[in-house]
């Protein structure tokens, strides 16, 4: 038998992870496990290749999924609302 040692999830693609002691497992992923990801103004994905910055970025989304919350070193924590489409 295996055990987990630590569980990790990454609510915005290509920022730092936040780990968990449970998660929510939807049929696809664990519950807000990449569920966000940071565009450039003409719609094109920024991978954490050519933009490394992002991985000081530590999301996390409130356990109901309605909000997003941002903080990285020397910065006050920034959120968004999350609407579901």
């Amino acid at each position: 038998m295996a055990d987990v040692m630590d569980l990790i999830c990454y609510p915005l693609k290509g920022c730092a992870g936040t780990s968990m002691s449970d998660a929510l497992l939807t049929p696809a992923r664990l519950a807000h496990d990449r569920s966000f990801m940071v565009i450039s103004e003409d719609g094109v994905y920024r991978t954490q290749r050519r933009h490394p910055r992002p991985a000081l970025i530590r999301p996390a989304v409130s356990a109901d999924g309605t909000r997003l919350t941002l903080d990285s070193a020397g910065s006050t924590g920034r959120y968004a609302r999350c609407v579901s489409t």
